[in-house]
């Protein structure tokens, strides 16, 4: 008696199966590329913020001035977010790389934080690169 099987039906991929995996990685690329975003927004707006409120005191020509940039800086830093969970570690390299763009923070600074991140990301528990679990996580800011 010999029987047959169909190594077929194994095989071939299910297409309802392909498609929600496909959207819900999708999902998560949209979430993540949303949620450094928001980081970024928040943090030069608190840099723009800062360099405007000096302007306001010292005088309109002090905007662009190392006076006004020196407060401004540290509240671009402050306005980051932690490194409490990947997705915040994402949103935080993106934070540093626009940082050194508009040179909020002195790249000197900006590897220390890089190396910060680095060393943030080793500490969280390993995540399976298929995993779609952060989609509901949110920055979390100071």
């Amino acid at each position: 008696m010999s029987k047959s099987r169909n190594t077929t039906a194994v095989l071939e991929p299910v297409p309802e199966t392909e498609n929600t995996i496909e959207t819900s990685l999708q999902h998560l690329e949209v979430d993540q590329t949303a949620a450094t975003a928001a980081a970024i927004a928040r943090c030069q707006a608190a840099y723009d913020q800062t360099r405007a409120a000096f302007a306001r005191v010292h005088g309109p020509e002090t905007y662009d001035t190392y006076p006004a940039k020196k407060p401004a800086r540290i509240a671009y830093r402050d306005a980051m977010p932690q490194l409490s969970n990947r997705e915040n570690i994402r949103a935080f390299v993106g934070c540093i790389a626009h940082a050194i763009l508009i040179e909020a923070i002195r790249e000197d600074t900006c590897a220390r934080l890089l190396y910060a991140a680095q060393v943030a990301l080793g500490t969280l528990p390993h995540q399976s690169h298929h995993s779609v679990s952060t989609a509901t996580a949110k920055p979390t800011f100071n």
